[in-house]
């Protein structure tokens, strides 16, 4: 219930800050939305790690026996 609680107020703050501080459309710029777009695409396609090892590859190291014969 409390959790419910949280989501909602964190929602509604979320969505005042988006009214108050976003501008209106006459003044927005879609050139620019599209060109922060793919400069964060390319930045994370360009961070992300290279290679991945195949986890079909990787074998479990045996473990010791621990029972005693």
């Amino acid at each position: 219930m409390i959790g419910c609680l949280f989501a909602f107020l964190a929602g509604s703050v979320v969505l005042n800050v988006f009214k108050e501080e976003l501008p209106d459309e006459r003044e927005s710029c879609l050139g620019a939305f599209l060109q922060g777009g793919v400069v964060q695409a390319a930045l994370l396609l360009a961070l992300r790690p290279v290679a991945r090892p195949d986890l079909n590859q990787i074998r479990p190291r045996p473990v010791a026996n621990l029972e005693h014969h």
